[in-house]
């Protein structure tokens, strides 16, 4: 069964809300932040591909992989619009500087919050279909022209710059995944954009709900076998509200188990699961709901550890 082994992530410096330069500062207006669980942002000063490169690197090593058994590279950002994707060979090189000479790669991008997600979907039926391992890459950076802003319109949120890797593969994996349940509507850009927040809220909680009902479906699982619940980290309001919704104890959400930072679009799930298992928090055996909510794009599968 495939599944994801490996993962890695590097983010930018903790820095607080005060030193991003379009934030209201005062204090009613920092409060709502607080409220929410969002503290604090990462900002970095190394690039897309840096940030890129050098958690790939990591995986990879970590790994201990023969190169030559990496037969793709599956790329995702929120950030297509990237100077650095267009004015230099960014798939080239990194395949280069990684020394993946024989390795494919594939780009997957607009799906924002929910690319890294597509990119695993399609990652994981390339490995299953070509019997070969695969290096999965998500990289974001916020930049001055967009289009996506440090401040996240609509809701009470913050983007972090940061990257996220994982090998994806067929072959003892470190945790099995499930085929992704997938929900589409364009209708939740339209609030977000339009700075509609309750209907954004709702929109957001809906289409959760009924992508995590899909899941549990799909795979005939009961709301108590769940063990954790992984999902973006947007602000606490939308984790409280499904766990009211799922009748899941609020404890199983991961943003009470570690300190979170502020969303990073690269892969927030991969960070969180990987703090997890670092902290010992996840035992064998334990089924995982992990679902990724984007503005148009919501997909979910449930993750075992092996």
């Amino acid at each position: 069964m495939v599944g994801i082994s490996h993962v890695h992530y590097v983010l930018g410096d903790y820095k607080p809300l005060t030193e991003i330069p379009e934030m209201d500062t005062s204090k009613e207006n920092l409060a709502k932040f607080r409220i929410n669980g969002v503290r604090q942002y990462c900002g970095s000063d190394k690039t897309m591909y840096q940030l890129a490169l050098e958690t790939a690197t990591a995986t990879l090593e970590k790994s201990g992989l023969d190169k030559s058994s990496v037969g793709a590279v599956f790329f995702a950002t929120g950030n297509h619009h990237c100077k650095e994707l267009h004015e230099e060979d960014f798939a080239g090189r990194l395949l280069d500087e990684l020394g993946l000479d024989s390795a494919f790669f594939y780009g997957v991008f607009m799906q924002y919050c929910a690319s890294v997600a597509a990119a695993l979907q399609l990652a994981a039926q390339f490995a299953e279909a070509n019997g070969t391992n695969v290096l999965l890459v998500s990289a974001d950076k916020i930049l001055d022209y967009g289009p996506i802003v440090r401040i996240i319109p609509g809701v009470i949120g913050l983007h972090s710059d940061g990257a996220v890797s994982c090998i994806v593969t067929d072959r003892n994996p470190q945790f099995t995944m499930t085929p992704f349940q997938t929900l589409q509507d364009s209708s939740s850009w339209r609030l977000m954009y339009g700075q509609e927040k309750k209907g954004l809220q709702d929109s957001f909680l809906t289409n959760s709900r009924l992508v995590i009902s899909r899941v549990l479906e799909a795979n005939n699982q009961p709301k108590e076998s769940i063990h954790l619940v992984v999902t973006n980290n947007f602000n606490f309001t939308i984790s409280k509200n499904l766990s009211v919704y799922w009748e899941i104890p609020y404890e199983k959400f991961f943003s009470l188990n570690i300190p979170r930072t502020a969303h990073c679009p690269a892969g927030d799930v991969f960070i969180n699961l990987l703090d997890m298992n670092t902290a010992g928090i996840i035992s064998r055996g334990d089924s995982i709901l992990t679902f990724f909510p984007a503005p148009h794009s919501w997909m979910g599968t449930l993750l075992t550890k092996n």
